[in-house]
């Protein structure tokens, strides 16, 4: 349990390994989102935000410089000092690469609803059955996160 003035309560590896394991296994649609989140440290309003002008499959880095709420962009991310740049790996990158269809364009978004191909959208009140993940602005490695049910 996470109080106020507490320092981090971050997954472990093993955690987070389990987690990933289960989506892999029953809702493999959803892994690389999650695994973004889990590497990257993104929050979630800023990986459905990414469009395919943000990857940089060349360089290996992802730009954060919006979010999405309510099905809509935002022209900026959470706070104006949280755009950056995150160099990620290889293999993430390349389960990334994995996610665009042949129509894309620069502009389409990288994550998709499955149900109505639209981007994964995170609505008030509500979550389609699926896990969102709650930023850590602590790291262990490269990235901790909070596993975060929203009640519907």
């Amino acid at each position: 349990k996470h109080t106020k003035g507490a320092g981090p309560d971050p997954l472990s590896t093993d955690d987070k390994q389990k987690i990933l394991g289960a989506f892999l296994e029953h809702e493999p649609f959803y892994y690389p989102f999650i695994r973004v989140q889990f590497e990257t440290g993104m929050r979630p309003s800023e990986t459905v935000a990414l469009d395919w002008f943000h990857i940089n499959t060349d360089a290996r880095t992802i730009r954060i410089d919006k979010s999405r709420y309510l099905n809509a962009d935002n022209d900026h991310p959470k706070t104006t000092h949280s755009g950056r740049t995150i160099t990620v790996s290889r293999a993430l990158i390349d389960l990334i690469v994995t996610l665009r269809h042949a129509w894309s364009s620069e502009t389409d978004k990288v994550f998709l609803n499955k149900f109505w191909n639209r981007s994964i959208q995170r609505r008030s009140g509500s979550t389609i059955g699926t896990v969102f993940l709650k930023r850590s602005k602590f790291a262990s490695g490269s990235s901790t996160r909070r596993v975060t049910r929203l009640s519907p």
